[in-house]
């Protein structure tokens, strides 16, 4: 579940446009790259934080006489951070209208 900026849809959308770009920057030229396969690996840290405070007493008593009373109070604060590694690996694709199906990608012209 995705909450805030939609990070996974970002970063695919990015590449996606990067090879888009790569793709057309390559159009008449004698070299060709097959783009097989990308990897992606993502880094996620949640951090979650807090305040204490605790206020706490204690009376004495002797006989029922009251001999005096103490209290303290404590403040801090605490952090919990939790890391997640994403992996994804991609083929990418590209419509052909010839042949009604979608087949590999070559970086350098759009055959």
């Amino acid at each position: 579940m995705s909450v805030g900026k939609r990070q996974l849809v970002d970063v695919v959308a990015a590449l996606r446009s990067d090879i888009e770009e790569a793709i057309a920057e390559g159009i008449g030229k004698s070299v060709k790259f097959n783009l097989e396969e990308i990897e992606v690996e993502l880094h996620t840290q949640i951090t979650k934080t807090g305040d204490l405070k605790i206020n706490g007493g204690v009376e004495f008593k002797i006989l029922g006489f009251d001999v005096g009373s103490a209290g303290a109070e404590a403040n801090g604060s605490y952090s919990k951070e939790d890391t997640h590694t994403i992996r994804l690996k991609l083929k990418p694709k590209r419509w052909d209208e010839k042949s009604q199906s979608y087949k590999g990608v070559d970086m350098s012209d759009l055959d």
